[in-house]
């Protein structure tokens, strides 16, 4: 079901300062959320205007516009976007107590509650539409867009237009639960030793990924235990159980969720051979697929929906923590709790986590290949004879993170490998910005 939003594409002005349209409220239905956004040509074949705003240095420039999102009904977001070059990321969320019209500072304003739809890296040098699927997990009134780089650059500000913003309810079937062993590790056969209870082999269902997860109090109303792991420093701990994923088949997965500091980020993933150590090092799995990925932002439990397409066939669950730096506010705590699975129907959606290749955008296998793999110095991209560019994304197959994002032609296919990356495993993401087509490619990263 179709839902109204106002001026979709922005072609209702009531002026001639397109610098400065949001701000001077010439834009109708629409705010500058903080800045002075302005109007951009459109996208192809959807009118003349577009919404444009910068970035730079923690300053920044946004839009939002009202629109109603309900707690735990689904709705399918699509828009075009541009961006001009690869530093930055850009933010869709829905929120409320977003500021409209009376914040022109370059500061990004705090919104009184907010949830990430989407959030992506700026590596749309072309028109692309994009698709998302989400669940609200709380009700909303408000639709907020904003760039946001963090750092100076050489490469300048970093810019973002979008264009043609849709939004319909989805009306989906009743998910039919799967059978999950011991979803709130209530079930437990020695409670003598909380502190070593997964890789001792007492929490029914479940066992460590990595390291040696413990038991600690439960979310409200969910029993009295949770499973808690920390990270830091690149290190830590994680729990991993037997759930079966279908290729193709759309799931709900819920979860209650707290953690203890900003730092760091956590991880739920569908994987295939992933083998328990005590070791604390994130270890490797055969192939995996992030479910969702956010920052450790939840000082209180939580409950989390997040729906997702498999695309290829699983058989664990695992969730961790991730930490990569020495921590500032102490190591990155993360405790779970209830965590339920059920088959549901509708299309993916990220979550709001960090953006790694979801199953909804993958159509057609596009015919590119990678060499050399393994790689010291440098990969290259090699393109089909229909293909004249392609988008380009890395990401470190151990945690989801993009560590790369490029676009490749005939002339300029070459990506030089930075120092910083470790030796390891790695995801190439390659799509045909045209053809909307894609390929996923696993490349070795090797060190002299």
């Amino acid at each position: 079901m179709s839902m109204k939003i106002a001026n979709h594409s922005f072609e209702s002005t009531t002026g001639t300062n397109y610098d400065e349209m949001f701000s001077k409220k010439e834009v109708t239905d629409w705010a500058q959320s903080h800045g002075t956004p302005g109007i951009k040509v459109g996208a192809p074949g959807q009118g003349n205007n577009a919404a444009w705003m910068w970035a730079f240095d923690n300053r920044s420039e946004g839009i939002v516009t009202n629109v109603s999102f309900e707690k735990g009904k689904s709705y399918r977001l699509k828009f075009w976007v541009q961006t001009n070059q690869s530093a930055g990321s850009f933010y869709v969320k829905i929120a409320n107590g977003v500021p409209a019209y009376t914040n022109t500072a370059t500061d990004i304003p705090a919104a009184t509650a907010s949830q990430t739809v989407v959030t992506d890296g700026f590596t749309y040098t072309s028109w692309t539409e994009k698709t998302i699927t989400f669940t609200a997990d709380a009700n909303y009134a408000q639709l907020w867009i904003y760039p946001e780089l963090a750092t100076v650059t050489n490469t300048g500000i970093a810019e973002l237009t979008v264009d043609a913003i849709t939004i319909e309810e989805q009306v989906c079937c009743q998910p039919t639960a799967l059978d999950i062993e011991n979803p709130s590790f209530e079930t437990m056969t020695n409670t003598s030793n909380n502190g070593f209870a997964f890789s001792q082999g007492y929490v029914a269902g479940w066992k460590q990924s990595h390291g040696t997860p413990s038991i600690t109090g439960g979310a409200p109303d969910q029993g009295s235990r949770a499973a808690w792991m920390w990270s830091y420093s690149g290190g830590g701990e994680g729990v991993v159980s037997n759930i079966s994923f279908k290729k193709g088949e759309t799931y709900e997965v819920k979860f209650w969720v707290r953690t203890n500091n900003p730092d760091g980020n956590f991880y739920v993933k569908a994987v295939n051979g992933l083998t328990s150590t005590t070791s604390t090092s994130v270890p490797s799995v055969s192939s995996q697929q992030t479910i969702f990925s956010d920052g450790l932002n939840y000082s209180s439990w939580a409950e989390k929906t997040i729906t997702f397409t498999a695309d290829a066939d699983y058989a664990q669950l695992w969730i961790y923590p991730y930490l990569a730096s020495y921590p500032t506010n102490g190591q990155a705590e993360l405790m779970i709790d209830h965590i339920q699975v059920a088959v549901t129907c509708g299309e993916a959606s990220n979550g709001g986590g960090v953006e790694g290749p979801t199953s909804i955008e993958i159509q057609k296998a596009l015919d590119v290949k990678i060499f050399p793999n393994p790689s010291v110095e440098v990969m290259k991209v090699q393109l089909p004879d229909n293909v004249r560019e392609v988008d380009v994304k890395v990401y470190n197959l151990a945690t989801g993170q993009q560590v790369a994002g490029f676009m490749a032609d005939r002339q300029h296919n070459e990506w030089k490998i930075p120092g910083r990356l470790a030796k390891g495993f790695y995801q190439v993401v390659i799509t045909d910005p045209k053809g909307q087509n894609k390929k996923s490619l696993k490349l070795m990263i090797m060190r002299e």
